[in-house]
């Protein structure tokens, strides 16, 4: 092994079991980084915007903002939009609990030392049952709940070394007839160290304004005149925002073997946080194999896996990718996507 790569993996661990100490709620460091996120827990909506959209990053513990590139790159990191220099979709689906689907669908387009993107992303319901307290088995009303947001990024490259990024997002949330909407930033920068194999990113998302109610609700209830309770008096809900500090570095390489090892930490304003650590191997330039672990997060069961299949055509690229997690009460979760860099 070179001095390099040496270097990179002490670095690596060094600022893993540093990002450790920092979330680390009884460490004396947690001054450093402070956060009420558990404090906040439930306080805030548009919680769908924290599922992790691509296959890469669930297979490897949510902890590649610092190593990803394309049009999957407008969910994590804006700045990484311009890393590669080319346009690009993406599309994916995640098979989340109780079969509730989440779609993501960007595209980013490269002018120069620019780059464009436009990404969606949503999360429906489907028609539920209304359960209450007098009525367990179900009330005869349904109900449905609609989640989506809509993003336009542009990222630039300053030098080989150094590019930002920022992207401004519209959200809304269709819950029981109650509609939420709001407007946020996202914005990032990324860091290529000269010399050695080691890359940092930082990166706010999810960062704006209360969204305020829209609508009422109708509930059945017990009264005196046997009416049901019409509910007006709502509360605005928070974004979620988020910082994210990450670091990636590649631990070796040949002509046919690449390891990759990444480490980030995600401060939630609304929950406790969360360090994820993830390792990618790649065979003969075309296959990979992924796996990483995220600590802090709820219910989870095991690390993370997950694997992808990258094929060349002329200039263009294709990359299959999968994702598998597991949690102990609420099940599994599948991920799919199909990526294009043109």
């Amino acid at each position: 092994m070179s001095i390099k790569r040496f270097f990179s993996v002490i670095s690596i661990l060094l600022l893993g079991s540093f990002f450790h100490v920092l979330s680390n709620p009884d460490a004396k460091a947690q001054s450093i980084l402070p956060s009420f996120g558990k404090e906040r827990t439930g306080l805030s909506g548009y919680q769908f915007t924290k599922i992790d959209v691509d296959p890469r990053s669930a297979a490897m513990g949510s902890s590649i903002a610092a190593d990803i590139s394309g049009a999957s790159s407008l969910y994590w990191n804006p700045a990484m939009a311009s890393i590669t220099g080319q346009s690009g979709i993406m599309a994916s689906n995640t098979s989340y609990f109780v079969d509730i689907p989440m779609n993501y669908l960007a595209g980013i387009w490269s002018i120069k030392n620019l780059t464009f993107g436009l990404s969606f992303q949503s999360v429906s319901s489907g028609e539920m049952d209304v359960t209450t307290e007098f009525y367990p088995q179900g009330t005869g009303q349904t109900f449905s709940t609609f989640h989506y947001s809509l993003g336009a990024t542009v990222s630039q490259k300053l030098t080989d070394a150094f590019h930002y990024g920022a992207t401004i997002r519209y959200y809304e949330e269709d819950l029981f007839g109650i509609e939420y909407r709001t407007v946020g930033i996202d914005f990032g920068f990324f860091f290529d160290v000269p010399s050695i194999p080691i890359r940092f990113a930082v990166a706010i998302n999810n960062f704006g304004l209360d969204a305020n109610p829209e609508g009422t609700v109708e509930r059945l209830a017990l009264q005196d005149d046997g009416q049901p309770i019409i509910e007006e008096d709502l509360e605005n809900i928070l974004l979620p925002t988020r910082f994210v500090l990450a670091m990636a570095a590649d631990v070796y390489t040949s002509e046919s073997i690449d390891i990759l090892a990444t480490t980030q930490i995600t401060n939630y304003s609304d929950h406790a946080e969360r360090l994820g650590f993830g390792l990618e191997l790649k065979a003969f330039e075309q296959f990979m194999l992924r796996t990483g672990y995220t600590f802090g997060q709820d219910d989870i069961k095991g690390p993370s896996m997950g694997g992808g299949v990258e094929l060349g055509v002329g200039e263009q690229r294709f990359n299959f990718d999968y994702s598998y997690n597991r949690f102990t009460l609420l099940g599994e979760i599948h991920r799919l996507a199909f990526q294009i860099a043109l």
